[in-house]
């Protein structure tokens, strides 16, 4: 576990900088603040054999390093109501970008190995995709129960941050959380605790379908690159929003346009759907503006009922609007009655506006002959 714990601390705190530890057990919580690494490593190894703990945390992010004074160097059992822990503000820059890969399972159990399994396949599909928008390699992680990419960032703690990392969460969750996995975006304040890999992770009972499981860092590149503010506002692009989805027409008897109904009647497969911005996101079965690649594509019907299609890949559009171009393959006539009806609606427009004209023409003569003695109306009956 020395090895493990050493390399963790290493790679998400770095030399010098100071870290709290938080140790959470069913009644209590332990927490220390530590700039010694090796203090770090001696304090935790004993509460890592404690059955009672279930798990053990770091915070990611640079804390202020006069929260050392606190707890300087050692862990404090069972935290009183005046021991304060690592909050926002504590925070003085963001330092990494991190998504949590869990498989969906009853609460308090860890999971099965199938479950692992999946979250670990989830992370590689995931980093692929990453990978693809430019971003460098992350720190590849077991948690334990599931799987942790952490791609390294320099930002400030501010709203603006947040808002950033928190939309970057959002967005990969859409993609690629389904009905057995879940992408956490929860973790999107500054002051999160994270995993410590190296120690075990221990929720319900140690049983041979779910048993407890040790962290550890799988993979992580020699150099840690660090990812751009316009890489994370590229990926966010991704997934749009409701400004830049498409109002759709009512339909006969001013039925707002249904787009679960037009992607079951028009025969396009829906791999998952759930709630998203206030209407429901569609992930489809295959992507249906490429041959080159199977997944990525979806379709939103705001709130508003505005409609949006497009695929996530780059090589794909990378998430601009393609709802015509999806509507047209489905309703290959669609072009030329839509072209119909506004012919129609500029004609009848014409007769309008003309019809406007003659009255006004009407009106402005009637008044002109007011204004001339001796002269009389003469309107037909």
């Amino acid at each position: 576990m020395d090895g493990l714990l050493r390399e963790a601390i290493a790679r998400i705190a770095g030399p010098g900088n100071v870290v709290e530890v938080r140790v959470l057990t069913d009644q209590f919580t332990h927490s220390g603040y530590f700039s010694d690494h090796d203090a770090l490593v001696r304090s935790v190894e004993p509460l890592d054999t404690d059955g009672s703990v279930h798990g053990i945390y770091i915070t990611l992010n640079e804390v202020n390093p006069a929260l050392l004074s606190r707890r300087a160097n050692r862990i404090k059992m069972r935290l009183g109501k005046k021991d304060s822990t690592t909050s926002d503000a504590d925070i003085l820059r963001r330092r990494w970008l991190p998504i949590d890969i869990d498989p969906l399972r009853p609460s308090g159990v860890s999971s099965t190995e199938e479950e692992h399994g999946l979250a670990l396949a989830k992370a590689d599909e995931i980093a692929r995709w990453i990978a693809g928008l430019g971003f460098p390699d992350p720190v590849r992680a077991d948690s334990g129960n599931g799987t942790h990419l952490l791609y390294r960032i320099d930002l400030p703690n501010d709203e603006a941050a947040t808002a950033l990392v928190k939309a970057c969460l959002t967005t990969l969750s859409a993609f690629f959380s389904d009905e057995r996995v879940n992408v956490d975006t929860a973790n999107f304040n500054a002051a999160r605790i994270w995993k410590l890999y190296g120690t075990v992770s221990r929720k319900g009972d140690n049983t041979p379908e779910r048993p407890y499981r040790r962290s550890r860092i799988l993979s992580a590149p020699e150099v840690l690159e660090v990812v751009s503010v316009e890489m994370l506002r590229d990926l966010v692009a991704r997934l749009p929003t409701e400004q830049q989805a498409q109002q759709q027409p009512s339909t006969t008897k001013d039925k707002r346009f249904d787009l679960h109904h037009w992607l079951s009647d028009h025969g396009v497969g829906v791999r998952s759907e759930k709630p998203y911005s206030g209407g429901t996101l569609y992930i489809l079965d295959q992507c249906p503006f490429s041959s080159a690649h199977k997944d990525g594509a979806f379709a939103i019907q705001f709130g508003n009922g505005a409609v949006f299609a497009g695929c996530k890949h780059t090589s794909c559009g990378g998430g601009t609007q393609r709802w015509q171009e999806l509507r047209e393959q489905f309703e290959p006539d669609r072009a030329a009655k839509r072209k119909d009806w506004e012919q129609k609606q500029k004609g009848y427009r014409k007769d309008r506006a003309t019809a406007h004209r003659l009255v006004l023409l009407q009106h402005l003569q009637d008044r002109e002959r007011l204004r001339q003695p001796g002269q009389e109306l003469h309107r037909a009956p």
